[in-house]
């Protein structure tokens, strides 16, 4: 199961985003672990978080400087930026991040990048709980079932 964390601070395009996302990965019969913040200095930096949405633009800290602290103890994590602030997007890739989406296309922009997101994960062998997934147990040494 993934545990996600949607971060922006505007509470209303939060739930939408949280929406967008959730109803995606329930179409690909995933339920992922949800937690929307709309203050980024909420966020727990000892908690992992599989993926990140991050708005860059954010009045108490931005997304990148959010990411670059939390990815300092979780360098695994996946960053997605979400935003409408086009002349910060070459900053961020400092953080390495997965994709950047606008703002104003979520409907069509969050489907694909989550699709293959999800897609590339299938092919690390992490493992995702889907009603049609049974992962297979791997045995090593003498160990019997």
């Amino acid at each position: 199961m993934y545990n996600i964390a949607i971060i922006d601070d505007e509470t209303e395009i939060l739930e939408i985003i949280y929406n967008k996302i959730k109803h995606i990965f329930n179409n690909e019969g995933i339920t992922p672990i949800f937690t929307c913040l709309n203050n980024p200095q909420q966020l727990e930096m000892n908690k992992y978080y599989d993926i990140l949405f991050l708005d860059i633009d954010m009045p108490s800290i931005d997304g990148i400087n959010l990411a670059q602290t939390y990815l300092q103890k979780h360098n695994n994590t996946i960053i997605i930026f979400i935003t409408n602030k086009y002349d910060l997007v070459f900053n961020a890739f400092s953080v390495h991040p997965y994709d950047f989406i606008k703002k104003e296309d979520l409907d069509v922009g969050l489907i694909q990048p989550i699709k293959h997101l999800i897609s590339k994960l299938n092919k690390e062998n992490k493992i995702i709980f889907s009603p049609l997934f049974i992962p297979a147990i791997k045995t090593t040494g003498n160990l019997k079932i």
